[in-house]
């Protein structure tokens, strides 16, 4: 009887070891999964991932920031421009006549004064290749001038002190052209505007280079007469001489002959030295 009670024994001793294994086993775990374990770097892991997706500086604060950013740049991206209003007074009343031509009268309304967008109304429809002749100091305007290629010369007042801003025009003129076919009226036109310091028209008819040469030289005293066009070299030339003869030295032009029958403007290309009658 002796052996099963040392059996008995024996086994529970074991069974008891065993019991302080899992005890102890189940200590250690416990250990293990407590969140507040500063040596855990399991827990160290898990925070950097979070801090993923915290807003840097270069970020929007909502998760999608990034895509809101974009897609307002490219909202902005179709935004309609803030008008235009140049500072020089040459590019405003280009701007001005730009507006006339597109009837874009709101437009229209926002560079020039209610008078002036009116006027442009009364004009009609107008040829719209417009080109710049000069823009100059008139007390608190800019007095400009552009001519088209049917030969009508428009007039625009701009208030200095308003270039770069809305509402800069005060004044708008339009002088109908129509220009002659035939070379003793075209000719003629040009003396009449030289003679009257029409400068605008003097260079619609020729050119800047021939204008300037002679906005300088003395005008006929009483009138003019204006030659047949005859050949000179390889050129067309045209003489206009002094009304009474010998009033006045005689003008030698060259001409494009092409532009003028087909009333083109620029149809006087150049001059030759006037003569004495």
């Amino acid at each position: 009887m002796a052996h099963p009670t040392i059996g008995y024994g024996l086994l529970r001793r074991g069974l008891l070891a065993a019991a302080l294994a899992t005890a102890l086993a189940l200590t250690a775990c416990g250990a293990k999964d407590n969140p507040a374990n500063p040596g855990n770097t399991g827990e160290t892991g898990s925070g950097q991932l979070g801090d993923a997706g915290s807003p840097s500086p270069n970020t929007s604060a909502d998760g999608g920031g990034g895509g809101g950013n974009t897609g307002g740049t490219g909202g902005g991206g179709n935004t309609t421009q803030a008008p235009t209003y140049p500072s020089d007074a040459k590019s405003y009343g280009l701007e001005i006549l730009k507006a006339w031509g597109n009837k874009d009268y709101t437009r229209f309304g926002t560079l020039a004064d209610a008078h002036s967008v009116d006027q442009a109304k009364s004009y009609g429809d107008r040829n719209t290749s417009w080109t710049h002749v000069f823009c100059q100091v008139n007390g608190a305007n800019n007095d400009c001038k552009y001519y088209n290629a049917n030969g009508d010369i428009v007039q625009i007042w701009l208030t200095t002190a308003k270039l770069g801003s809305p509402g800069a025009g005060n004044l708008f003129s339009m002088e109908y052209g129509g220009l002659p076919n035939n070379t003793g009226d075209y000719i003629g036109r040009f003396v009449s505007a030289w003679t009257n310091g029409d400068y605008a028209a003097m260079v619609l008819l020729s050119n800047p280079s021939v204008a300037d040469h002679f906005k300088n030289e003395p005008k006929f005293p009483v009138g003019s007469q204006v030659q047949a066009p005859a050949a000179c070299g390889s050129k067309m030339c045209i003489d206009v001489i002094g009304v009474p003869p010998g009033s006045a030295k005689t003008q030698h032009f060259t001409i494009d002959n092409s532009k003028i029958t087909q009333k083109k403007t620029n149809g006087i290309t150049g001059y030759e030295p006037a003569t004495a009658v």
